[in-house]
């Protein structure tokens, strides 16, 4: 993206809004900054941090699929790992396409289906353990099926990337993992799932004794798609 051509950026599911901070602070990006996310609390920091440090950054709370925007309204829509979480895709897609000036950019960062395929085992090994259903959110939607969607913009490029997270100590790990106990079919009870983090742990441990260090790795990608 050019950004000197740019006069309006959304971010879709902005969460805290870091993203458009850095866009304001690090690329110093001075045309009009919106985010929109549904969760209020999620969107206070970014709130507090513009409003302290007066960069300009507007918050507001909406939807994917009904975008409380006229047409053409923004140069660039973001939506960085947010479409795994929206009902409908293709409503998403088609809002942001209708919110997009003529030649705008809809920038999509998705993880692979194939990214951190030790968690992915770890996960269903759990849910074997438990007696339930993993959610996997990648498998849902991914780099590798996003294409179709698009089909109405003039032309999507992919960029491809990959990485390896190497850890000597299971803590970080096992933090992410539990941030996911709300991705199965039915919230874990506390002693199960204290008992599931525990062979979790275990494993990546088990992994760091034997060779030095836990590695996982990762893959994603950044869909630029052209109105």
């Amino acid at each position: 993206v050019d950004w000197k051509r740019v006069r309006a950026v959304l971010d879709v599911g902005c969460g805290d809004g870091v993203l458009l901070v850095r866009l304001r602070e690090q690329e110093r990006f001075r045309g009009e900054l919106v985010g929109i996310d549904m969760s209020e609390g999620m969107m206070r920091r970014g709130m507090r941090v513009s409003k302290k440090r007066r960069l300009d950054i507007h918050f507001l709370s909406g939807d994917a699929e009904r975008l409380p925007f006229p047409d053409r309204r923004f140069d660039v829509i973001i939506a960085k790992h947010v479409l795994y979480h929206v009902p409908h895709v293709s409503r998403a897609v088609k809002e942001a396409y209708r919110c997009l000036t003529p030649g705008g950019k809809f920038v999509v960062v998705l993880n692979s289906k194939n990214t951190k395929p030790k968690l992915f085992a770890f996960r269903k090994k759990v849910a074997r353990m438990l007696k339930t259903r993993a959610f996997f959110v990648n498998r849902r939607l991914n780099i590798e099926n996003l294409r179709p969607f698009l089909s109405r913009f003039s032309r999507a490029s992919l960029k491809k990337f990959t990485s390896t997270t190497e850890l000597k100590s299971p803590a970080p790990y096992i933090r992410y993992f539990n941030s996911l106990r709300s991705f199965f079919s039915h919230m874990p009870k506390k002693t199960p799932w204290e008992k599931a983090k525990r062979m979790v742990r275990e494993m990546v441990e088990g992994e760091i004794k034997k060779k030095g260090v836990f590695r996982e790795n990762n893959a994603f990608g950044i869909f630029v798609a052209t109105k």
